[in-house]
């Protein structure tokens, strides 16, 4: 139990690291994204 937990904490916390990271660079492209298609749209 407690290896397989302690992988489990391991993993979690690299995906926490990799959302931290990716997140805020895909709000901004989103952001930008939307803004260009918003413009277009009206």
């Amino acid at each position: 139990m407690g290896p397989r937990l302690k992988r489990f904490v391991d993993r979690t916390k690299v995906t926490q690291a990799i959302i931290c990271s990716v997140v805020p660079t895909a709000t901004r492209a989103a952001r930008a994204w939307l803004r260009s298609a918003g413009i277009k749209a009206i």
